[in-house]
Order: C-alpha cells, then sequence, then structure tokens
C-alpha cells in the first residue's frame, strides 16, 4: 500500500498539491460551476459590468436592452437582516469565579474591537454578501507574528519584534481548492490559493528570489487556473501580483500532527511542519449544502431566470420607446397638409382631412404585468417582502405594529441563513481567542467599553484567557434585531428608569444592547464573586456604605450553603462577622426618627413591653354641637347643617 500523499516528504507532497489543483479548476470548469458563479456575479453587479448605461442587441442594434437589478436589491437586503448588525459575544469561562469572570469580560472587549475597529467588521458582511452571491463566503485566521503590538528590538538583528495579532483574509470559493468527490462540506484538508506582491514575497524570502522572480503574473497563470473575475481590459495584463499556495491538513489518524505547507511550485516552499492550530484555519458560511455534495446552494440561484426575464421585460417596453416614442401622424393621400407657424410654438394646421396620430409605442399590457408578477414571485422566493424594501404601498394600510411585524418576518424566513452566519461567526470567534491564548505572551491592552461613551484599559495576556472555554453569539428575537423593536426596548427600559441619559437611550436604539447601561449591576454582582472567594478562604472583606447590602448578605449566605464550609470554623466565623458588617452598615442608613422640634426621638421600648404607649393613641374629641354625644360607637360622623349648626339626624 502506497504512503498518504499528504504524509510524504516536501517535495513529493508539493508535486501532489499542484495535481489537485489542476484537477480542482478542470472541475469546476468541466461541471459549469464556475460559468454558474460568474453568471451570478455579472447579474448581481450589472450596474458596473453593463457600464451603468443601457445597451443594444440584435443584428442591427436594434433592440435596446437594460438590467432593473432586483437580485442585487434582494440580497442586499438578506445581508443586511442577517448580518447588518454587530453580533454580541458571550464568552462562557470554565466556572464562577472571579478570575474567570475577568477572562469573560476581557474576551468579549476583543472580540468587540475586532468587529468595531478590526477587520473582522468588514469580513463579516463581505463574507454573508459572497454566501448569498456565490453560495459560499470563504475566509482565513490566521495568527501574524509581524503585526500586533512592538515587543522588544531583536538581540541579533536589532529589528523591532512585534507580538503578533490575529490576521483576516477573504477567498473566493474558486480559490479553495477541495476534494470535489466528497458526499459533504467537512474537509480533511484544503489549499488556499492567495495573490501577494512579487517584489514583498522577494523581499521575505530572499533565499528563493530567482524562484520568486521567474513565477507567473496572477493574470498569465489564469489562462490555466482561471480566476473568479476575468480581466475585462486584455489591453493591460501586467501585474505584480503572483500566486501563493497554503496546504492545510486537518490532525487526522493518518496525520496526528496535521500540516500546514507554503509554496509558490516544488522549488520555492518556504513552510511545512505541523498545524499549529487547534482545528483548520479555514471558515465558511453558506445557506446551505446541497443534499450528497460538498458544493453550496444559495437562493441567488433561482433568482437569476427571474431576473433575466424581467430584463427582457423592461427592454421590450424600452425598444418601443426609443423606436417609437416620437409621434407619428398619419394622413391620407392628397391630404394638402398646410403648416402655419404661430407665436409661441403653436401652429395652424390645413388640411382637406384631419391628421391622426400613430401610437406605436404602446406595449403589450401583459408585458409589464408580467415582470410585475416575476418581482413578486422573486420576493417570495427570497422572502424579502415589500415592508422590507420600503414598498408599503403594495401592502395596503396597516398599522405601526403590523408593518414591524412584517418587517420581522423576513427573520424567520431566513433561518437555516442565520443559524449558518450565528455558526460561522462562533467559530470565528472562539478561534480568535485561542489563538490569544496560545500566542499572545507578552502583555497587551484593550479597552472595555462602558456607560457615557468612557472605556477601562486592561492588560491581559494569553495566560489570562485561558479560563474562557467557549464563546456563543446572542443573535435576539426578530423584533429586537429590527429597528422598531430596539426602540421598544428601549422605551421599557426607560420607564423602567434605567436609562438615565439621552446617550443610552440613544445606544439601546442603535445597538440593540443593554450591557453598556447594566454595567454598574454587573460589576457589583462580580465584587461580590470576588468577596466569596475571600470568605471561603476565611478572609473577611471590606464593607463601605455605598455596597448594595441587601444583595450581598443574600450572595454571601450562599458560602455556608453546603455542610463542608459550615463545619469549618474559620470560613463560618469570617462570613457571619462579614454579613453582620453589611447588617450595621444597612441599619445605619436607615432613616432615623425625629419628634416635633426636630430633635432624634430615642429608641423606645420594644412593642408589647411592660409600659408600652399606643403609637396612635385615642385622641379626646373637641365638644360638638348639640346632639354630637349621640353619636354611637361605630356610626359614621353625620354632615352639619351650616345653617342650624346641627348635626343631621342619625340613619335608623
Amino acid at each position: 500500500m502506497d504512503s498518504y500523499w499528504a504524509a510524504k516528504d516536501t517535495r513529493g507532497t508539493v508535486a501532489e498539491c499542484i495535481k489537485r489543483t489542476d484537477e480542482w479548476f478542470e472541475h469546476i470548469r468541466n461541471s459549469g460551476l464556475l460559468a454558474l458563479w460568474r453568471r451570478s456575479l455579472s447579474e448581481y453587479y450589472a450596474g458596473s459590468e453593463e457600464g451603468g448605461q443601457t445597451g443594444v442587441a440584435g443584428e442591427q442594434d436594434e433592440l435596446t436592452t437594460v438590467h432593473v437589478n432586483h437580485v442585487r436589491n434582494l440580497g442586499e437586503h438578506l445581508v443586511s437582516a442577517i448580518a447588518g448588525q454587530a453580533p454580541q459575544f458571550l464568552p462562557q469561562g470554565s466556572n464562577n469565579d472571579a478570575k474567570s469572570a475577568n477572562a469573560v469580560r476581557v474576551a468579549g472587549a476583543i472580540l468587540d474591537d475586532a468587529i468595531k475597529h478590526g477587520k473582522l467588521g468588514k469580513i463579516r458582511i463581505e463574507a454573508s454578501r459572497r454566501s448569498h452571491v456565490l453560495s459560499e463566503g470563504w475566509s482565513s485566521v490566521v495568527w501574524d507574528t509581524t503585526a500586533g503590538p512592538e515587543v522588544a528590538p531583536d538581540p541579533e538583528t536589532g529589528a523591532i519584534v512585534s507580538g503578533g495579532d490575529p490576521a483576516y483574509a477573504l477567498h473566493s470559493p474558486v480559490d479553495i481548492i477541495r476534494d470535489p468527490n466528497r458526499n459533504d462540506a467537512d474537509h480533511q484538508w484544503y489549499l488556499v490559493r492567495r495573490s501577494v506582491n512579487r517584489w514583498d514575497l522577494a523581499a521575505l524570502h530572499p533565499e528563493f528570489v530567482d524562484e520568486i522572480a521567474g513565477l507567473p503574473s496572477k493574470i498569465d497563470e489564469s489562462e490555466e487556473r482561471p480566476r473568479l473575475r476575468t480581466n475585462r481590459n486584455r489591453l493591460h495584463q501586467n501585474s505584480d501580483e503572483v500566486y501563493v499556495y497554503d496546504f492545510w491538513h486537518d490532525k487526522t489518524p493518518a496525520l496526528p500532527m496535521g500540516r500546514s505547507l507554503t509554496f509558490a511550485n516544488e522549488n520555492a516552499v518556504w513552510e511545512d511542519g505541523p498545524l499549529k492550530y487547534d482545528r483548520l484555519p479555514l471558515f465558511c458560511i453558506s445557506p446551505e449544502t446541497q443534499i450528497d455534495t460538498c458544493q453550496g446552494y444559495s437562493t441567488a440561484y433561482d433568482l437569476l431566470p427571474l431576473q433575466q426575464v424581467i430584463n427582457a421585460c423592461y427592454s421590450v417596453s424600452l425598444s418601443n420607446v426609443n423606436a417609437f416614442g416620437v409621434q407619428s401622424i398619419w394622413t391620407q393621400p392628397g391630404s394638402n397638409i398646410d403648416i402655419q407657424e404661430l407665436s409661441k410654438g403653436l401652429s395652424h394646421v390645413k388640411s382637406t382631412t384631419k391628421p391622426e396620430p400613430l401610437n406605436l409605442a404602446q406595449t403589450s399590457p401583459e408585458i409589464p404585468a408580467l415582470a410585475a408578477n416575476l418581482i413578486q414571485q422573486s420576493e417570495v422566493l427570497s422572502g424579502v417582502n415589500a415592508v422590507r424594501r420600503g414598498n408599503i404601498e403594495a401592502t395596503g394600510k396597516l398599522s405601526g405594529a403590523a408593518y414591524a411585524l412584517l418587517d420581522a418576518k423576513l427573520l424567520d424566513l431566513t433561518v437555516s441563513q442565520q443559524d449558518a452566519y450565528r455558526v460561522w461567526m462562533t467559530d470565528i470567534a472562539l478561534f480568535v481567542i485561542r489563538l490569544f491564548q496560545k500566542f499572545a505572551n507578552t502583555e497587551r491592552i484593550v479597552q472595555i467599553a462602558g456607560q457615557a461613551n468612557r472605556s477601562e484599559a486592561i492588560t491581559f495576556t494569553g495566560e489570562s484567557l485561558k479560563p474562557v472555554r467557549r464563546v456563543e453569539i446572542e443573535m435576539g428575537n426578530a423584533l429586537q434585531r429590527t429597528t422598531s423593536g430596539r426602540l421598544q426596548l428601549a422605551e421599557m427600559l426607560s420607564d423602567r428608569q434605567m436609562l438615565s441619559t439621552p446617550e443610552a437611550f440613544i445606544s439601546v436604539v442603535t445597538t440593540g444592547r443593554h450591557e453598556p447601561v447594566t454595567e454598574g449591576p454587573s460589576k457589583e454582582f462580580n465584587n461580590i464573586k470576588s468577596e466569596n472567594e475571600w470568605l471561603a478562604n476565611g478572609k473577611v472583606p471590606l464593607v463601605i456604605r455605598i455596597d448594595n447590602h441587601a444583595m450581598h448578605i443574600a450572595e454571601h449566605a450562599g458560602v455556608l450553603s453546603s455542610p463542608e464550609t459550615r463545619n469549618n470554623p474559620q470560613i463560618v466565623a469570617a462570613t457571619l462577622e462579614h454579613i453582620t458588617m453589611h447588617e450595621t452598615e444597612m441599619a445605619a442608613a436607615m432613616p432615623q426618627p425625629v419628634g416635633p422640634d426636630g430633635v432624634p426621638l430615642p429608641p423606645g421600648p420594644a412593642p408589647g413591653g411592660p409600659g408600652d404607649v399606643p403609637a396612635n393613641p385615642p385622641v379626646p374629641s373637641p365638644p360638638g354641637p348639640a346632639g354630637a354625644s349621640e353619636q354611637l360607637a361605630g356610626m359614621p360622623s353625620m354632615p352639619v347643617n351650616p345653617g342650624t349648626g346641627e348635626p343631621a339626624p342619625m340613619p335608623q
């Protein structure tokens, strides 16, 4: 039995990689997959493909063509609905101690920073768009040792050494070389083709400068290994870009250490070793994987033929207008028409018979009706309704709540796309944290956002992130992911006096996230966790008057909720002493009763004791008008007649 091709020596494995690369490009050509990708891309960017103008067709250019691009409009609404709102990362620790809680906060801040200020924010949108247009959106994340904060000079070369940082990249499906014969998308290996600048490559690897100089440009290589988009300007073929290939093999029984190999050809290989990551650093988002294949599928493929017919309908109407839009007049022979021009552009027409206009520009009503029907069918197939597209007139008069419900309905109809996005984003987020845990060996700083646009700078290392075990993403319900739903959430928080400033209200409406405005209680709870750890070690934490004493007492009591801690005198003494300190501070903060002269009243005897005086002793009634004494106990006080001063008679 021959040895596994991916386990051969460097030269042998590179030769096999080149062979499989050529087989892949032959497959996408012969299967029509490359043509499908290009057709979908051409329709999606029809405005650019057509130069932003109408076209002509026919043997004598007698037809005028126009693209009315519903495919792109529907696609952008889908992308916006799924990936338009930044994800809310929820890292989870190995336990509930303060160390894990702090690691979770830092991990969340790292991911938020990558979304807001790093390349991950752009990649999540573009990969989602590619997953719709091409059925697959590919991205890779690797640890770049040349990026990140500067650490110190290299003692040998004097060059500044960086601490490293995650590097994100997007890839087209044509550049992800794989085994096309698999019945699923769980590949054990990938070859990723990427373009780099020839001169930068030579500077990074001077030992291969001659090989790099002889590499074909990506324009030349695309003749045999095609690119997704061809160069429309064939006059300019010069390019400094060349192709480099990354081979990544997962850790499997046949290759327990995995493999990572980077090359340009058989003679230019500058990396070959075990896979240094816990998993393959390649991530794919796809709305759906076709049954019994490894290829993705997208609703965009269903919309393409409808878009072509819609274009044809509008092109027919436009061709009629261009050919016959200028009014033609029909007259009988010998009409002897005499036209006399009057002032201000008026004309006086004289003829023996009345001239009649010819309406040749009129289009058959079936054509615009067909176009309208196909547009409606496109909305049905994509799940993007007229309300989402801003065409409120198409739905008739509805209430604001009904419009909000229809707007949110799109999210219910795109469950598979949302789930694919959630899994893809979760995998990337956890992988990024794993990179920091493994490679961030020097201290670095991350900003944790707080209230009123303030942030807190926290230092961390990879070691301090070790308690983070997983990352989840909070997608929220459908209504809260729409503007109307976020407004409802903000109003609810405001009614409960949880939004103290206009900035906080706007933040919730804009992002749908409430963490910045609930940060205070969260920090209080984290402090209680830290104090519980002290108490479990027999230490007594400090109590201050601004603590939430009731919350502290309830949570600290949990320290003594097991027989083990109750049988430990040191823990019991520390916990009870600390709780007593909270009770003392809480009692001191309670208002003290004062007398009529403003002097604080001394504490009285306990209620019910000897000499106890009722809190509200009966006060003797002042002398009243005659007959008042006749009122019986328990009977109501009757009104007094202002004229006579006599009370009204008692009811019998």
